[in-house]
């Protein structure tokens, strides 16, 4: 838990996406407008994408598309920065 609020993440999604990076390691993905994702030393940022996966439930497909990715062989990297680009 990060215990951070959802105004605070979404004012500096970079500083919480470093918080949990440093917190709990591995692969990490923080999803909005632009995407951050950590993993290692690796840090991405991706501006692409659209407002019409902003609705309930996406966020269940891009895990899950993400998971699968990642049982095809993937890395955590690798599959996170797939997944959130399709």
């Amino acid at each position: 838990m990060l215990t951070a609020d959802r105004p605070a993440i979404e004012a500096d999604p970079r500083a919480a996406l470093e918080k949990a990076a440093a917190r709990y390691g591995g692969a990490l993905l923080v999803k909005g407008a632009t995407s951050y994702i950590a993993a290692g030393t690796v840090r991405l940022a991706y501006g692409g994408g659209g407002v019409g996966l902003a609705t309930g439930g996406s966020g269940d497909v891009l895990a899950g598309l993400i998971g699968a990715l990642a049982a095809r062989g993937l890395t955590p990297l690798a599959a996170l920065a797939w997944g959130t680009w399709l």
